[in-house]
């Protein structure tokens, strides 16, 4: 089940033989059962509705599902425009978005639901990739560490194309090249043919998720090219046959690249406008760049950063990884590289490039640390941890025999090695379900985590104005935040004919963003702006103002003095000590 021809390491082959497939279906099935349990339910509450660029998304594929064009009126658009003129990103996720909510309706919940699903099947390919390096017990660890992680598990349950796209493919790229590289080595030309192409197409189609994954795309284009060549050409010295699977990968990648690199051709402007503001001048040098690199690196794999952030709200998550898988990650990654030196194969090589690939958006940009655009390594470092939890196990076995060899030095050595490791896999995951439950439980329990980055005072407002704002004829909101006429337009369920011809003053910022003054009936603007303009008019309108205090203001209607609660209880912790979040 390797990669490699050669037998399976001695960890791998007890492990290997531990499990039968009757109960390793079992659990599997079940460990993928929860996992949808924990990415599905309550998907419209948890985290809380909703992150502004999780609405822009959503939005976008409502409008290209019902009338052909972003809401921006750009007819099926390559890559969306979003924010403004800063923000043009990939729009695989908005187009997805699309089918579920022409299937079910605008809302959160349906558009949400492709991450989730995204999620599950991330969970499987996991599993698959896992058990041809370490078999079926150490598979079902990794599938466990996964099922449990809290940045999984949140970006799962989140509409942002950046955080539950990039794990997907990236694990989905590591299956499929296993499989190609296996063909190559032992199958006949047209299985090997099959499995280049589906490799190929999903690297070149990975760039249309999100804007980090264009880099990460052509990085996998190479690797998968090294990879080809190596095991071909320099290994069996099919070179004819090579060259041809080169050709064959080359055009795949283009195949699935094919509407990147048509925007890439058309708009460079506008293909390169994201990363324009988030990448560094190459004119800085190559020193400076391998300093900044490094420091990245680190940053982005420091302990505190992975395993200590539970709270800290950043870039859409609370948490990373589960404090169980704190020695085994190192050790794995340890265990990873040592392994390549002694004994090269191509599975740790592989899973090493690909988790070095994630991480390369990330460590290239501003700012760092950056979860977000290295989301695809969380789908890969539960595959580090339970090598390294294999490794650690074997290493106790090792120790304990040599023990009892010297004490009991004249008796028979029968060491019960399959149910002692038996043991030791089932305590282990425990504490990795302990461990899972425990963060649930907090995370539960403490409400100002439960909308991270998410603008939840602009929700209930717009909530608030799908029911009343048909009363006004002006609205002038006083509420401090990023990007409000997007709720309202979701949230009242504006149609996208009126979202694109309804009056609008606008400015856009340096970098690209745009700050509405007015969008339609709504004015985002002061209370004295609103007095001003109430004694300039002709006084034969309603109007509302809705101030950042909750305040109800009335003109030209007798009213009762009113007050919103712009929050709940579970947002009001939050609302009082995390400030407004930044845009990504």
């Amino acid at each position: 089940m390797a990669i490699a021809p050669e037998p399976l390491d001695h960890i791998e082959l007890a492990n290997a033989q531990c499990v039968s497939r009757h109960a390793c279906r079992f659990l599997v099935v079940g460990l993928l059962c929860l996992g949808a349990l924990l990415r599905f339910v309550a998907l419209d509450q948890y985290p809380l509705p909703a992150h502004q660029d999780e609405l822009s998304d959503i939005y976008d594929g409502y409008c290209i599902a019902t009338t052909g064009a972003d809401r921006a009126g750009d007819p099926w658009p390559i890559i969306i425009r979003g924010m403004g003129p800063g923000d043009y990103h990939p729009g695989l996720y908005a187009y997805l978005a699309g089918l579920s909510t022409r299937a079910l309706g605008l809302s959160v919940w349906a558009g949400r639901l492709p991450a989730a699903i995204a999620g599950v099947l991330t969970l499987f390919l996991v599993f698959l990739v896992a058990r041809r390096m370490l078999g079926d017990r150490l598979a079902i660890i990794a599938l466990l560490f996964l099922v449990f992680q809290p940045a999984h598990t949140l970006y799962s349950r989140q509409a942002h194309t950046g955080g539950c796209l990039p794990p997907l493919f990236a694990v989905l790229i590591v299956y499929l090249l296993q499989r190609a590289i296996d063909a190559l080595r032992h199958s006949g030309r047209q299985e090997a043919f099959a499995w280049v192409v589906a490799t190929g197409f999903m690297v070149g189609f990975s760039t249309n998720a999100y804007g980090a994954s264009r880099l990460s795309g052509l990085l996998f284009a190479i690797v998968c090219t090294g990879f080809i060549v190596c095991t071909g050409g320099v290994r069996h010295g099919a070179w004819r046959r090579t060259l041809g699977m080169v050709g064959v990968l080359t055009l795949s990648v283009a195949l699935g690249a094919s509407p990147q690199l048509y925007a890439a051709i058309k708009d460079p402007s506008l293909f390169f406008a994201r990363a324009a503001n988030v990448v560094p001048p190459l004119a800085y040098g190559p020193r400076w760049w391998l300093h900044k690199t490094m420091l990245a690196l680190g940053a982005n794999l420091n302990p505190q950063h992975l395993f200590w952030s539970f709270g800290e709200h950043s870039l859409l998550t609370i948490a990373r990884l589960s404090l169980v898988s704190l020695p085994f990650l190192y050790v794995g990654i340890a265990v990873a590289t040592i392994r390549l030196v002694l004994r090269p194969r191509a599975a740790y090589f592989l899973l090493i490039l690909a988790t070095a690939i994630s991480l390369a958006p990330a460590v290239t940009s501003n700012p760092n640390p950056h979860p977000l655009r290295a989301s695809g390594v969380w789908a890969l470092y539960p595959i580090f941890a339970a090598l390294g939890a294999g490794a650690l196990g074997q290493g106790a076995l090792w120790i304990w025999r040599r023990v009892r060899a010297r004490a009991m030095p004249h008796e028979s050595i029968q060491t019960p090695y399959l149910r002692v490791q038996s043991v030791g896999a089932r305590a282990l995951a425990v504490c990795i379900v302990a461990s899972g439950v425990w963060n649930v439980a907090r995370y539960l329990d403490r409400p100002e985590l439960h909308g991270p980055d998410a603008q939840f005072h602009l929700y209930t407002l717009a909530k608030w104005m799908e029911r009343h704002s048909s009363a006004y004829d002006r609205v002038y909101v006083d509420v401090p935040g990023l990007f409000p006429y997007l709720y309202f337009a979701v949230y009242t369920h504006m149609p996208p004919d009126e979202f694109r011809s309804v009056p609008r003053e606008l400015t856009v910022t340096a970098h690209g963003w745009e700050h509405y003054n007015r969008f339609g009936k709504y004015f985002f603007t002061t209370r004295l702006q609103a007095d001003e303009d109430w004694v300039k008019s002709r006084k034969d309108e309603r109007w509302l103002l809705v101030t950042a205090e909750g305040d109800i203001v009335h003109y030209g209607i007798e009213h009762q003095p009113e007050r919103l609660t712009l929050g709940t209880e579970k947002a009001a912790t939050r609302s009082s000590s995390v400030p407004l979040p930044q845009q990504e």
